[in-house]
């Protein structure tokens, strides 16, 4: 056959007879970049490519759902698209790129949106996404607490929403929605002290609210502590005594900024005493006067 025609028509050359005899027995329809072709079984196993008993059925497949290179458990195969996000897996258009992210990087199983797919270690990495090394372990993860897109120094990344809750980050729904907020120079996040917890705010709710920015979590940490009220030393019943100053305005209280200063004020001051008991008047009738018999003096 001329070589023009049996390209045209995707069969393999060979240049002599006998090559040609031995992989006749052995050859399969494959589709290749979108494109049908006929190819020996040992080329189509060893490349991962489907192999087809006639060409009907490769250019069914070929034309059914267009096919894309994925890399599986660290191996370059070929998948329709349809079959590629079954498995969680992501397409590439051809196999020098499924290549490099399979060969160049290690890959993992990771949760994006809810959905359990396989991603190259430095993908996941740079897109903030935690890596793990079962199918499984990124399910359980993924249904065992939902995951959220979060934004941490300028860095948009997917955490779960207990890991975002502990970390005082807002989350949001999206990829596309944490990097708007991220991105935002109005929006711009610092770390706060708020209520005696460290949490992570917009610089500008941070300057609303009166909130002193940090740029760390750690530097924020160190000058978070609780409010306490301020004490104030009083006079109360003759003897000097610490309270909060709310609790002296409350009682009435004169508060004084040093115990001295409160023992000069009082030492003048005595106790009341308790009030003495009185007891009630007695009912005691009066006495007859005697009176004089008539007709003595």
């Amino acid at each position: 056959m001329p070589e023009a025609e049996a390209k045209a028509k995707g069969i393999p050359c060979y240049p002599s007879r006998e090559r040609a005899q031995s992989a006749c027995g052995k050859l399969c329809w494959v589709c290749v970049d979108g494109q049908v072709s006929q190819m020996p079984e040992a080329e189509a196993k060893a490349k991962g490519i489907p192999c087809y008993p006639s060409r009907e059925r490769a250019q069914s497949a070929c034309g059914a759902d267009k096919p894309c290179w994925v890399c599986v458990d660290g191996k370059v195969v070929q998948l329709t698209e349809a079959e590629a996000r079954a498995r969680g897996v992501t397409c590439y258009p051809s196999r020098e790129r499924a290549q490099a992210a399979c060969g160049g990087d290690k890959t993992c199983w990771v949760c994006v949106d809810g959905q359990v797919v396989q991603m190259p270690e430095a993908e996941a990495k740079a897109k903030g996404i935690p890596c793990y090394p079962s199918r499984e372990r990124a399910q359980a993860a993924c249904g065992g607490d939902k995951t959220c897109w979060v934004c941490i120094d300028g860095k948009v990344m997917q955490l779960t929403e207990a890991q975002a809750r502990a970390r005082g980050v807002t989350c949001y729904s999206s990829q596309a929605e944490a990097r708007r907020n991220c991105k935002d120079d109005t929006a711009k996040t610092c770390w706060v002290c708020v209520n005696g917890r460290v949490v992570q705010l917009s610089e500008a709710r941070a300057r609303a609210s009166g909130a002193q920015c940090y740029s760390s979590r750690e530097e924020a940490q160190q000058n978070c502590k609780p409010k306490e009220d301020k004490t104030c030393w009083v006079c109360s019943n003759g003897r000097v005594v610490q309270l909060s100053e709310a609790r002296a305005r409350a009682s009435g209280a004169q508060c004084y900024s040093s115990r001295e200063e409160a023992q000069q004020n009082c030492s003048g001051e005595k106790p009341t005493p308790p009030p003495r008991y009185t007891p009630p008047p007695r009912n005691i009738p009066p006495r007859p006067r005697p009176t004089k018999p008539p007709g003595k003096p």
